[in-house]
């Protein structure tokens, strides 16, 4: 199997030049593959599914990472990663490229059928917009839901409250108020002795 992961690290690299490709050789070895362009991003995954070295027919997984205020605005904030395995090699290989807030992104549910619910959770929680996705909705959250969960500049606790209305029988939204004795709260855990003093005298009660 490590043959035939060399093997197809230098397949991709021979046969594109806007990929970088990293070889890790773990005790399972992968294939780690930086896409510096992502507008051969479909056209690679179709190489990697259809080629006879590589036949990456299941995407396992798709995600997303936010890098706001850590990576430069040419590279754009957003990370991409796909994850597809190769049952006949047994080989897994990680893909990841860049994309600004603003870009589109090209489905690949016509390539895996499991990025149709995959594309909609990065849709999501991240708010990539996905051309040529057949059903582009949010799978996660509310479909009144306003805003992107993980991004890094959402605040955790969300901007409206959830509560269920005696009077109307039924699920309102509100926006979200906190109370003042939840801002100030005393987080001093009241079973642990501060005093230092008192502390062996607990203790020496308690041996004793």
């Amino acid at each position: 199997m490590h043959k035939a992961v060399r093997l197809l690290s230098k397949i991709i690299s021979g046969a594109l030049d806007s990929v970088i490709v990293d070889y890790r050789d773990f005790a399972k070895p992968q294939l780690v593959v930086h896409v510096k362009n992502q507008e051969i991003f479909f056209l690679f995954l179709l190489l990697l599914r259809s080629h006879s070295r590589a036949l990456c027919q299941s995407l396992c997984d798709l995600t997303a990472v936010d890098w706001l205020g850590l990576a430069a605005s040419s590279r754009g904030r957003f990370q991409l990663v796909y994850n597809v395995l190769s049952y006949y090699f047994n080989t897994r290989i990680q893909i990841s490229f860049f994309v600004s807030e603003c870009s589109n992104v090209h489905s690949v549910s016509s390539l895996f059928c499991s990025a149709v619910w995959l594309e909609r959770e990065v849709w999501d929680m991240f708010g990539v917009f996905f051309i040529d996705h057949p059903d582009l909705r949010r799978i996660l959250t509310d479909y009144g839901f306003v805003g992107f969960p993980l991004r890094k500049d959402f605040p955790l606790s969300g901007y409206e409250e959830v509560r269920y209305d005696e009077t109307s029988k039924g699920v309102v939204y509100e926006p979200l108020e906190m109370s003042q004795e939840l801002r100030l709260l005393d987080v001093l855990n009241p079973w642990v002795v501060q005093d230092s003093t008192l502390s062996l005298k607990v203790v020496g009660s308690l041996i004793g």
